[in-house]
């Protein structure tokens, strides 16, 4: 049975009435840079200790006694967004009430805190983030950055929404993941999608020190899943750290040879684990080899951001898409895996009619620090450096790339991260309304430099 809300007054108090008048002015605040003096010299293991004791004790304030939630953990290296939504989507349509929290977003932070389908209200990004923002002003041990500070204002906006179920994305890796916070007796399931290599200097080169990270979502006594085409070491570790911790691990086997089969049946299990039916009909999951067709134009957007994520898109591009490609590609600028996706770029270059360099959100001032563009002109002098040609636009906008590109006869495959996918979604609604649904994000939920 559905819960109604709570009161968010009764949730909150009056210590956390609004202390933002506007939802700009929030997401300023929550994208601040965080302060780091008071921690330097402290070690990973303890800031994640710490970490884990604010929203443990956040969660015990804002849920109400025999009212938590019960937990699915999605941890992995690719599709666990994807995952996440097709269980949010087969609990919901079993008549569960479902908070998800998924990162990052395409045109607006709201997407990241969902309650059923629908994104976090501004009004309630207001209460929840000035909630979140006083709580770590107080608490705040270890630097907290952006998905921190969002993290709590998702938990307090799906305690006031009273959801039974909450379907978390970690972040980085899982062990020290600000959303391994769990007990036990609260984690209904834990996943871990494809591991692949990313994010290597904080989870280590080899896949195998990756998997020890992502394993730190299982929990003892509560059902673990995988997919069992997982590289055999890190199937390997998922397996011994399942075995160390007591998790109850399932291996599951996909029924085709893609992604998104992967992704469909590992989602299928965990919805069988918690009692629901397979049915994803309302997942929407934007940017994952997404075609839109702008005035009939074929546009392929996907958010693929490493090596072997653009690798598997270039091959399934081949499968589908005119014989020949303009690519319009861009990356962020501290992406450990930017040899890696050039190197892929470059094994299809015979494919490519042009490539086309940008920065995403050129300019703007919205996005956090960590997630700066990298220089157009340096993806080219790299590419120049392994004998390929590619164009950069003045100025080196997503805008000035996508309309040249709309006038060349190949189809158009935009890729290297989320916030180049949002920007040029929203350019073709922009040029053809028509081709997105009328309740599509980038209608309803723009970036502030384009809203």
């Amino acid at each position: 049975m559905l819960r109604r809300p709570r009161r968010p007054g009764r949730l909150l108090g009056g210590g956390a009435r609004r202390r933002y008048g506007t939802e700009a002015a929030v997401v300023e605040a929550l994208l601040a840079v965080p302060a780091r003096g008071a921690v330097e010299g402290t070690s990973s293991a303890e800031r994640a200790r710490r970490r884990h004791a604010f929203f443990a004790g956040l969660c015990e304030e804002v849920f109400p006694a025999g009212g938590r939630p019960r937990f699915v953990h999605v941890a992995g290296t690719k599709g666990k967004g994807s995952v996440c939504e097709l269980v949010r989507a087969a609990l919901v349509a079993g008549g569960s009430r479902v908070g998800c929290f998924t990162s990052p977003h395409l045109h607006s932070c709201r997407e990241r805190i969902r309650v059923g389908a629908s994104p976090i209200s501004s009004e309630a990004l207001v209460r929840c983030g000035s909630l979140a923002l006083r709580r770590l002003a107080a608490a705040d041990s270890w630097g907290a950055v952006f998905f921190d500070r969002l993290l709590a204002a998702a938990l307090a906006h799906f305690a006031a929404e009273r959801c039974e179920t909450v379907v978390l994305e970690a972040g980085i890796g899982g062990l020290y993941d600000s959303t391994n916070f769990t007990l036990p007796r609260d984690v209904a399931a834990s996943v871990v999608t494809s591991i692949s290599r990313d994010h290597t200097a904080l989870l280590g080169e080899t896949l195998a020190e990756i998997a020890e990270h992502k394993a730190g979502v299982f929990r003892a006594g509560r059902p673990a899943l995988a997919p069992a085409t997982q590289p055999p070491e890190a199937l390997a570790v998922l397996r011994e750290r399942a075995a160390a911790v007591g998790a109850d691990l399932a291996l599951v086997r996909p029924d085709g040879p893609t992604v998104d089969d992967e992704n469909r049946c590992l989602a299928a299990a965990v919805a069988a684990a918690l009692g629901a039916a397979p049915r994803f009909q309302a997942a929407r999951w934007p940017a994952r080899f997404e075609l839109i067709a702008p005035h009939g134009k074929r546009l392929v957007v996907d958010a693929a951001h490493n090596g072997d994520s653009l690798l598997k898109l270039f091959d399934r591009a081949a499968a589908t898409l005119s014989p020949s490609l303009s690519l319009v590609f861009g990356c962020g600028r501290d992406k450990e895996g930017l040899d890696d996706m050039l190197d892929a770029i470059f094994a299809h270059a015979p494919r490519f009619a042009t490539i086309r360099l940008v920065e995403a959100y050129h300019g703007a001032k919205e996005l956090p620090p960590s997630k700066k563009p990298a220089l157009a002109a340096l993806l080219a002098a790299k590419l120049a450096a392994r004998g390929l040609h590619a164009t950069v636009h003045d100025p080196p906008s997503a805008k000035a790339a996508l309309d040249a590109a709309f006038h060349d006869p190949p189809d158009i495959l935009v890729a290297g991260s989320l916030y180049l996918a949002a920007e040029a979604r929203e350019w073709a609604v922009d040029r053809d309304p028509s081709c997105l649904p009328p309740d599509d994000w980038a209608r309803t939920l723009r970036h502030p430099s384009t809203a």
